[in-house]
């Protein structure tokens, strides 16, 4: 006689007529939220591209920067600290300034063009920057302060123009003022004081005056130091780190007018080291 197992029976009724309505939904719900953890990665994945794409093209520029300044040796008269040669005054002291101040506008201009100091160069025709990916604006340094036995570094200013952005034509406190009226200028502002930081919170830049800077823009103070702006409040601008005061305490800090820009057109400062002859 053949026995029926009716609970074996219904099981496997059920398990023929598919999956009940709380499977589904269950295995959408579970569906649903691995794709919205695989989405959300997309956005961040997208801003660590480009931002890498950013920091490949700056330090490409940077390097085509190294290479047209040890193409175009400086020299320097021994004793003086004149760099070049020129009867314009030469550099004397520790701070980092713009190399146009001491070598005198026109032998700047004929040394490092503007097209020259672009990325890629050659491109610059005329005004027409829109080709350009980055531009660097040079300073120069003693970090001796020895005119007999200098020891030169270059502070390179890397900026990047935005077409949608006006920028002005330069003024004299501006590093670059006889650049393209549609070049990114690099400015100027004399620091009256700073501040200690308490409780690790980054030290602050009292300036004479008020600027365009927000916070994540680049700075340069003038013994040549980078600093990211965490908070900016009236004319103190706080800085992520402390503010080294040496050789000298900073009397200036360097900066990039927005222009009208979404962000500022700073995009680092490296340093090079010059391989400046004695002719």
């Amino acid at each position: 006689m053949m026995t029926i197992n009716l609970a074996k029976t219904k099981r496997s009724r059920r398990h023929a007529a598919g999956f009940t309505l709380v499977e589904i939904l269950i295995s959408l719900g579970i569906f649903l939220i691995g794709m919205t953890a695989i989405v959300s990665l997309f956005p961040a994945a997208a801003i660590l591209q480009r931002e890498t794409t950013r920091e490949v093209i700056s330090e490409m520029a940077a390097q085509s920067a190294k290479s047209v300044i040890n193409a175009n040796k400086l020299t320097y008269a021994t004793g003086s600290g004149d760099l070049g040669n020129y009867p314009t005054a030469g550099y004397r002291g520790t701070d980092a300034v713009p190399l146009q101040r001491v070598m005198g506008n026109t032998a700047f201009l004929n040394r490092f063009p503007a097209a020259v100091r672009s990325y890629p160069t050659g491109l610059l025709n005329g005004t027409n920057i829109d080709e350009c990916d980055l531009h660097w604006v040079p300073f120069i340094q003693n970090l001796s302060g020895d005119l007999a036995n200098p020891n030169w570094v270059m502070r390179l200013f890397i900026v990047e123009s935005d077409s949608r952005a006006t920028y002005t034509i330069g003024v004299g406190s501006d590093a670059n003022l006889s650049d393209p009226i549609n070049f990114p200028k690099v400015r100027g502002v004399p620091v009256s004081a700073i501040t200690n930081s308490t409780g690790g919170t980054g030290d602050v830049f009292r300036l004479s005056f008020g600027t365009q800077l927000e916070a994540s823009d680049i700075l340069m103070d003038s013994n040549g130091n980078s600093h990211v702006v965490v908070d900016v409040t009236g004319n103190n601008i706080q800085v992520l780190n402390s503010i080294p005061q040496t050789p000298l305490t900073p009397n200036k800090i360097w900066y990039t007018p927005r222009g009208g820009a979404s962000s500022s057109p700073a995009q680092r400062v490296i340093t090079v080291e010059v391989d400046a002859v004695s002719p």
